[in-house]
């Protein structure tokens, strides 16, 4: 008995309920979404669960094995509207093969070499997994309502859509100074797929792409659909004047065949390989900071971040290079009205186009700048009702949630697309 589980593994579990519906309103919206549409497709009230399973195992004492099992249902519910990514949960979730579906949704292993230096590496790893950033940058909730505040405000360069084969190397303490961490990882959302194609026939000789084969990838190949992430971060126990802990971080990621997690539609349409151009390169950057004070209470604690992105090219247009920008800012203010409950918002823009690579010329009038704003923000709070269970009423807005694309109308004249949310949210932790 004593041999048939091992005394160094755990078993750790998060449920979630999620009770909620969205409301759109605005007279045009993406394609053929109007208000009235986004109503009648997904303005029903829905149901839905995530579930989180992980099991952690030590070898030494200091090394960690993780495989994380997940499953839920979102992905028919307007809380995972492929079209709309403003209005998209953190909770959001679905086995690709079906809903109901438990799989493998994470497998790495962590390990130190010697007192600074950490190594992270894996088969099924995210960007979010042990030892792959010196730090997360951001101290605004670690269950945001919203993906879009998930990113602390770079979704291009924090990226977590590759999950796949990884190496990660953290390291503290750098040049004997405690409060300078780097890291460096590398990503390969496809570095499992059989009989990997690498590539090399995907650009032909007369200059035209071939076809973007569904098998296509490997590790480092030009089809892999990877992210090479370098963070450059500063932390302290005590600011100057004001106290509290904080932390700084810089970020550069170069991202190939990689759509952004989050942005408007015409953003995240740009950064999409397509059938004709099947493979799209980004260099993407980030700064995010947070503070946190001393001691709980009416102070909150800050968490902010912006993000940069210039893509390859925009679709059909090889020469031509569209920049995108994010950003957001964030509030927790913990023990708020009862000790143990929190109380947070957050306001900012998911990824959207400042610069659509469209070239003046002499004779033209056809502006690099288009109207792809948007503006998202959301308010919660979080209500302890025992060490594991856990309450989250939430309400969202989102101004222009389509972009670009939802001003777009039949008479050329510029419209909104808005949309108002409420969930809430019930966590189980065992």
């Amino acid at each position: 008995e004593a041999t048939q589980f091992s005394t160094t593994t755990k078993l750790k579990g998060v449920a979630t309920f999620v009770l909620g519906a969205n409301h759109y309103f605005g007279s045009n919206g993406f394609d053929t979404w109007s208000a009235a549409n986004g109503n009648r497709i997904n303005g029903a009230t829905t149901f839905n669960y995530n579930v989180n399973l992980s099991v952690q195992t030590s070898f030494t004492g200091k090394d960690l094995l993780n495989v994380r099992l997940r499953g839920a249902n979102f992905q028919n519910s307007s809380f995972a509207n492929q079209y709309l990514l403003s209005n998209v949960l953190a909770a959001a979730y679905q086995e690709p093969a079906a809903a109901n579906i438990i799989g493998i949704d994470a497998l790495t292993y962590s390990f130190p070499i010697g007192k600074n230096i950490n190594i992270g590496l894996g088969p099924m790893v995210a960007l979010s997994d042990p030892n792959m950033l010196a730090i997360w940058p951001s101290v605004y909730t670690t269950e945001p309502i919203l993906m879009a505040f998930a990113f602390a405000g770079a979704p291009g360069a924090y990226n977590f859509n590759p999950r796949g084969g990884s190496l990660g190397i953290t390291l503290d303490n750098v040049l004997g100074r405690d409060w300078l961490k780097l890291s460096s990882s590398y990503i390969s959302g496809n570095s499992g797929v059989s009989n990997s194609t690498p590539g090399g026939d995907l650009y032909t000789s007369s200059g035209r792409y071939g076809q973007f084969y569904s098998n296509s990838g490997g590790i480092g190949t030009a089809a892999s659909s990877s992210t090479w992430t370098n963070q450059v971060a500063i932390t302290g126990e005590h600011l100057p004047l004001i106290g509290g802990g904080w932390g700084l971080a810089a970020v550069y990621a170069y991202s190939q065949n990689l759509s952004l997690p989050s942005g408007t539609p015409l953003a995240v349409e740009i950064s999409q390989p397509n059938e004709d151009y099947p493979t799209n390169s980004s260099n993407n950057i980030g700064l995010s900071g947070y503070w946190q004070p001393e001691q709980n209470g009416w102070i909150p604690s800050l968490s902010f971040g912006y993000g940069f992105t210039q893509l390859e090219r925009a679709p059909y247009q090889l020469a031509n290079k569209p920049e995108v920008q994010s950003w957001m800012l964030g509030m927790e203010w913990r023990d708020a009205f009862y000790q143990g409950n929190t109380l947070g918002t957050a306001i900012g823009q998911i990824p959207y186009i400042t610069n659509s690579g469209s070239k003046k010329t002499k004779n033209s009038l056809t502006s690099e700048q288009v109207h792809d704003s948007n503006l998202l923000w959301e308010a919660w709070y979080r209500w302890q009702i025992t060490d594991n269970i856990a309450i989250t009423p939430a309400v969202f807005y989102g101004w222009q949630v389509g972009g670009e694309a939802g001003r777009q109308s039949d008479n050329g004249t510029n419209k909104t697309l808005n949309n108002l949310g409420a969930v809430i949210k019930t966590t189980f932790q065992f």
